[in-house]
């Protein structure tokens, strides 16, 4: 279960969860997301099912989108369709803030606490266990796909086995 006003920062994006699937029956995921000036680009990946829209309140966003390259700017928006290879970043001097919708909800809120927590412990092992276990609302896009979608699963078995070593 994730909750309204939940905060990740993890100091290059913050975001803020302002409807979670909880609260509108798996419809929606909405959060606001504060990008720091010079944010990275995170991995390549895409959703399988699921549709993300950004409507940029404050400074700009790089996006790409399928390999094609887009900025928006405070006042627009834009919509990625499912299964849509995507990246964004901001690459400005200045903080960027935007809505950021996911529909549906699925799981994207626990897959963004998940991330950030395994992030936070700087575990590459962890990391590795979340990609895997999300895979219904986050995909890679590395090449070569198969190779890498072994790779994650390999580490993903080894980080569980980690796990319950340590427990132990």
């Amino acid at each position: 279960m994730t909750q309204r006003g939940l905060v990740l920062d993890d100091g290059t994006l913050r975001l803020e969860y302002v409807r979670t699937g909880d609260d509108t029956d798996g419809e929606l995921h909405e959060m606001i997301a504060r990008y720091a000036p010079g944010s990275p680009w995170p991995p390549a990946h895409h959703h399988p099912s699921q549709q993300e829209l950004f409507r940029v309140t404050e400074g700009r966003l790089q996006f790409r989108l399928d390999g094609e390259h887009r900025e928006v700017v405070a006042g627009e928006k834009v919509i990625i369709a499912a299964s849509v290879v995507h990246q964004a970043r901001n690459a400005s001097d200045v903080p960027a803030v935007a809505g950021w919708q996911t529909r549906p909800a699925g799981r994207t809120g626990a897959f963004h606490q998940a991330i950030h927590d395994a992030q936070a412990r700087r575990n590459f092992l962890d990391l590795a266990r979340v990609v895997d276990a999300y895979g219904d609302v986050f995909r890679l896009d590395m090449r070569p796909r198969p190779v890498v979608n072994a790779v994650i699963w390999l580490l993903a078995r080894v980080a569980g086995v980690v796990r319950r070593r340590a427990r132990r």
